[in-house]
């Protein structure tokens, strides 16, 4: 788990041997009770993460004298301190709380543990599902073309690119310069999840945005396509761009669209159009997720299926639409 990399060894050696023993014990009656591997996997790191924050936060107490008060705060500093989300801060409660539980219930070794003050902690509400943003072909031509007119070539190649392909930030961070023009493929690039390496396709219209932006940017040692800033100015020196700086320049197109666009907007806008048919440069073909789901690199046909509108309500309107 990313929040977890506050763990260390070193300072989990100094936390109370009773908190260790509580821990282990619990685990114990997990695995003996048929939870998984990945189940108790998963609590264990829980609740190690849970010591380091006692630790830092109350004074390194045994988590057997953690008062409702004190877990109170420790919600607290889950949610607003760390930034974490309701889901996670959630997780980190009821493991504790389930771990507490037991602790309170058993005769043996802890019947001096009374009760359980989590039992009484409210958890964190479940925020609403943000909904999913999808932008048209039209819109994006319109994002291009706003950069085009501006001479801002290298944005406009930057959506192209990013929505031609469908690819991650990442990858589009790997595509290099050198004999782009030759085809309709950008260098070989490791995607997420996948060992071997693959190409990003793109159109002709992005091919004759890279031309004319290679254009733009003259003369260079830098192998990125990508480069910061694209037109310096005197005394500033071209340096190939970071993932951030790429993902920061891409949501910022949103103010054209007067919408909030992330990076993975155009990947699952293009997931999406291509199911639709709605690409003129396929001649509106219509793509099935499979081929979807090789285009975005996925491993899984679900995850490319999470990416694509739910469109059953259409589905059923159109079947109904066929009853005579």
């Amino acid at each position: 788990m990313k929040y977890n990399k506050r763990f260390t060894k070193e300072k989990y050696e100094v936390v109370p041997r009773e908190t260790k023993a509580v821990i282990m014990d619990y685990l114990n009656e997990c695995k003996a009770t048929g939870l998984t591997d990945r189940t108790v996997i998963e609590y264990t790191s829980l609740l190690k993460y849970s010591t380091m924050l006692i630790q830092d936060f109350f004074e390194n107490k045994s988590i057997l004298e953690m008062s409702r008060s004190n877990f109170r705060d420790l919600l607290i500093i889950l949610q607003y301190d760390l930034n974490l989300s309701h889901s996670r801060a959630n997780s980190i409660l009821s493991v504790l709380t389930s771990c507490l539980n037991y602790i309170e219930d058993e005769e043996e070794g802890w019947e001096n543990y009374m009760k359980n003050p989590l039992r009484r902690i409210k958890r964190l509400p479940k925020k609403p599902i943000r909904e999913k943003i999808f932008i048209n072909r039209a819109e994006v031509k319109s994002i291009i073309n706003r950069f085009v007119a501006n001479w801002r070539l290298q944005d406009a190649v930057m959506i192209s690119l990013a929505y031609d392909s469908g690819a991650r930030i990442s990858e589009l961070a790997q595509v290099k310069k050198k004999d782009i023009l030759e085809g309709n493929v950008t260098n070989e690039v490791i995607r997420k999840g996948q060992k071997k390496k693959t190409k990003l396709i793109f159109m002709h219209d992005t091919k004759e945005l890279i031309r004319k932006w290679l254009e733009q940017r003259g003369e260079d040692d830098i192998e990125d396509l990508f480069i910061y800033p694209a037109l310096p100015l005197k005394g500033n020196v071209k340096r190939a761009i970071t993932k951030n700086t790429l993902a920061s320049r891409i949501e910022k197109t949103g103010v054209i669209l007067n919408k909030h666009i992330s990076p993975h907007v155009f990947r699952r806008s293009r997931a999406e159009t291509l199911k639709r048919g709605e690409d003129e440069r396929f001649n509106n073909r219509k793509f099935d997720p499979r081929e979807i789901q090789i285009l975005l690199g996925h491993s899984n046909l679900s995850t490319t299926e999470i990416y694509l509108k739910d469109d059953s309500g259409e589905v059923m309107e159109n079947i109904m639409n066929l009853i005579v």
